[in-house]
């Protein structure tokens, strides 16, 4: 019985993120299954993000993130800056590395075994 929950613990979790890899910058990056491949024209940057996500300014940290329409600025008083994020994201704890971030209430840490790190999903 244990061995089947377990299984079933690991497919559960899995369907909340992916390992998807960015042949732009040549790592894999823990994302949500349905994120795609973006460029962010402001930032140079190619990064997975949510589909329809479109660069938004974020003036608090002078820099263009890629992120849902909706998205709004919250600010991480652990890691002193601001996020742009969805405004039903949940502050949460990375004990593997100290960070703080905001993520979707039913995210959860995935390990990410060809960067060797755990990791919420972007």
């Amino acid at each position: 019985m244990k061995p089947l929950l377990l299984l079933m613990t690991l497919f559960a979790a899995s369907a909340l993120a992916d390992q998807k890899y960015n042949s732009h910058t040549g790592q894999w990056e823990t994302v949500k299954p349905d994120a795609e491949i973006q460029y962010n024209p402001h930032s140079g940057k190619w990064q997975y993000a949510d589909p329809g996500a479109r660069p938004q300014y974020n003036a608090n940290e002078r820099r263009w993130d890629l992120a849902p329409p909706d998205a709004v600025q919250r600010y991480n008083p652990h890691q002193n800056e601001w996020e742009t994020a969805n405004p039903d994201t949940d502050l949460k704890y990375n004990p593997h590395d100290g960070s703080w971030r905001y993520v979707d209430p039913e995210s959860e840490l995935e390990y990410n075994a060809h960067e060797d790190k755990w990791e919420y999903p972007r």
